[in-house]
């Protein structure tokens, strides 16, 4: 069985920020961003509005990479935002205590660092599991993206808890509505 880390979850999360089908957007002001950055171990004092800004229009380049039927496209599109986000590759504890890879200039911008991390994370995802792990939820009302770490990649749902339940019920409605 193959082991499955968690190297794209804050990509993941990223693009998960901004909810596509209800267009709410979770990074709305400076503050939101700070929190998210510190919630994902990215400590500077605080972020601004260019940072929100630059996470802003990168946003959607990181979701067309990790959704590409294409991995070639998608390395080209991560490689060029980890360019973009002036990284330091060097390595670094993960969550495990294993040692990873970690790319963001500890002196970088908070913009700067989350792009960094997220597109390096991402491109490892994808070396180790290849692009094809990428889905969006398939929920008739989501749209977020996940990561599929199942063998045969047949998870449908971004949480079965949520978005699959949520599925399940309608289903279930619709089939009692013709009976």
């Amino acid at each position: 069985m193959a082991h499955y880390s968690d190297t794209a979850q804050l990509s993941i999360d990223l693009v998960n920020t901004f909810d596509v089908f209800a267009g709410d957007d979770l990074l709305g002001t400076v503050r939101d961003l700070t929190d998210f950055a510190v919630a994902h171990g990215i400590e500077q004092l605080a972020a601004t509005v260019k940072d929100l800004e630059s996470i802003r229009r990168a946003r959607p380049e990181l979701r067309r990479a990790l959704l590409a039927e294409d991995e070639a496209i998608a390395v080209v599109a991560l490689n060029d935002l980890l360019a973009a986000a002036k990284p330091r590759p060097q390595l670094v504890h993960g969550s495990d205590e294993k040692w990873v890879f970690g790319y963001a200039d500890p002196e970088g911008t908070v913009a700067d660092r989350i792009l960094a991390e997220a597109a390096g994370g991402a491109l490892e995802e994808i070396r180790l599991h290849g692009v094809r792990r990428f889905n969006t939820c398939g929920s008739s009302t989501c749209e977020d993206v996940f990561v599929d770490r199942t063998r045969n990649r047949s998870r449908r749902f971004c949480s079965s808890d949520v978005c699959g339940n949520r599925e399940a019920q309608r289903a279930h409605r619709a089939r009692r509505a013709h009976e």
